[in-house]
């Protein structure tokens, strides 16, 4: 077993999902605080709904209550553990001999705060594979919950990182709700139709809320 990072304290659990740039920059920036991930393989079109967690499952309940099978059945292991630490990951690239953010042209640092030299054969390297060492942003997990892409509110939008629409005390009539819906749903298309969980499929998935330490 490798053993576990600690960055400024915080002993790191592991990474966060991937996320495109803009989602990156509202981390950084303190506007994104949750993320919706596909629940891999999805539950039965039966299941109504998820009640409470228990360590790293949650219990799924059907019309009938509760699963009357057995406990592989009766729960869904969560993709991580409330409290933990995670780094998120982003792409990095070449400048003269060092290695730099790319998203926002700054030196990258190891866990000790020397200047990162690099050391592969191309000049960029992709969020998935960027070291461990050199990760600048931590979240702690703050909560989990299972629920449809559908549920999500113009406040859940908001805290996902997306300008939302905000009704004018003297605006009436406007459906602001739809309009900031359709702005996430635009976003959640371009990443999850062709993977067959597109918004009208109304998939379960993850909702993952965390905070930058």
């Amino acid at each position: 077993m490798k053993p576990k990072i600690t960055i400024r304290g915080y002993e790191i659990a592991g990474r966060m999902p991937l996320f495109q740039k803009w989602g990156r920059d509202a981390i950084r920036e303190d506007r994104k605080t949750v993320t919706r991930r596909v629940i891999i393989p999805q539950p039965p079109e039966w299941v109504t709904r998820f009640g409470y967690t228990k360590g790293l499952y949650i219990r799924c309940f059907t019309p009938r209550g509760k699963y009357e099978d057995n406990f592989g059945e009766k729960f869904f292991k969560l993709p991580w553990r409330v409290g933990e630490y995670r780094v998120m990951t982003e792409p990095l690239k070449k400048v003269g001999s060092f290695t730099y953010y790319a998203d926002t042209n700054e030196d990258a640092f190891d866990l000790e705060g020397e200047s990162l030299f690099w050391r592969w054969n191309k000049n960029t390297l992709s969020a998935m594979f960027m070291l461990m060492e050199a990760a600048r942003t931590v979240c702690q997990i703050t909560g989990i919950r299972a629920e449809r892409v559908q549920d999500i509110t113009t406040a859940d939008i908001a805290a996902e990182g997306i300008c939302v629409f905000e009704v004018p005390d003297w605006w009436a009539g406007t459906n602001f709700d739809s309009m900031n819906q359709a702005k996430f749903r635009h976003i959640w298309d371009s990443i999850n139709k062709k993977r067959g969980y597109g918004w009208d499929v109304n998939p379960w998935v993850w909702a993952v809320e965390f905070k930058k330490i």
